[in-house]
C-alpha cells in the first residue's frame, strides 16, 4: 500500500499539470504556487496546488 506524495518536486509537478518545468519556475517566481524550501530544493505541497488551481 502505497501513500499518495503530499510534497512533489518541481518535475513531478510539471509533469502532474502537463507543463513544462519552466512555467513552474515561473508560477513558483510569480507566488501562485506555493513550494517549501527544503535545504536546496524546493517541494511544491500538493493540496495548497489543488486548493491555488481551483480558486483561480
Amino acid at each position: 500500500m502505497f501513500e499518495e506524495k503530499e510534497l512533489l518536486t518541481v518535475k513531478e509537478t510539471a509533469e502532474l499539470l502537463g507543463v513544462c518545468e519552466k512555467t513552474i519556475y515561473k508560477l513558483i517566481n510569480n507566488r501562485t504556487i506555493f513550494v517549501l524550501k527544503v535545504g536546496k530544493n524546493l517541494r511544491v505541497v500538493k493540496s495548497k496546488l489543488i486548493d491555488s488551481l481551483g480558486t483561480k
